[in-house]
């Protein structure tokens, strides 16, 4: 898991993209589409346990925040893609913000769960977070 605050950009940013898919957060109920149609969701990490003291009392923590579109088995992948692509485009030529995106991409898609019910493309973006806490 990542700290707070660049989990909540993250989350605020996809939220008021209203990208029109229902997003499975971390630790809250969520119940997937019926019938079975497009959902995202979204793990932030990041890659360091502790933070690295970089001077004057700021700290530097980097990470990833994973997106996965969820689309029905056998539908095939232009809709996923199109979703992927919408996801990236959210965090795409942002300014100086307490989070700064610094790039993404676009993986290889998997059929997903036991039931062979999903396919997955992930979409991962690294960020930047400078704090003073």
């Amino acid at each position: 898991m990542s700290s707070p605050v660049p989990f909540d950009d993250v989350r605020s940013k996809l939220e008021a993209a209203n990208l029109g898919y229902p997003i499975a957060w971390p630790n809250t109920v969520f119940r997937r589409p019926q019938p079975p149609g497009p959902w995202l969701s979204v793990e932030c990490t990041s890659r360091t346990l502790v933070p690295i003291e970089i001077s004057g009392g700021v700290w530097q923590e980097e990470g990833t925040a994973f997106i996965d579109v969820f689309v029905p088995a056998g539908s095939g992948t232009d809709t996923a893609r199109s979703i992927a692509k919408a996801v990236a485009n959210v965090f795409r030529g942002l300014g100086a913000e307490p989070v700064v995106y610094l790039g993404g991409s676009i993986g290889a898609g998997v059929t997903t769960e036991s039931d062979g019910m999903w396919w997955t493309l992930p979409v991962t973006v690294d960020w930047r977070y400078q704090d003073t806490t």
